[in-house]
């Protein structure tokens, strides 16, 4: 198998919707799950599985 980054590099970006993410259904320690949850992804050939967006909220 190719390399984490070969195998990132390789799927399209932003190519559809994203879906939504609670924040509060994150863990405490998250990049054991976080890398688990992209390596997955990618093997199942999710849809921008490496794409992320940031939300600010201002007070």
């Amino acid at each position: 198998m190719a390399g984490i980054r070969q195998l990132l590099g390789d799927l399209p970006v932003f190519a559809g919707e994203l879906p939504a993410f609670p924040p509060s259904t994150a863990p405490d320690a998250a990049v054991a799950p976080f890398t688990a949850r992209l390596v997955g992804a990618a093997r199942a050939q999710a849809p921008e599985p490496r794409a992320m967006t940031k939300e600010l909220r201002w007070p």
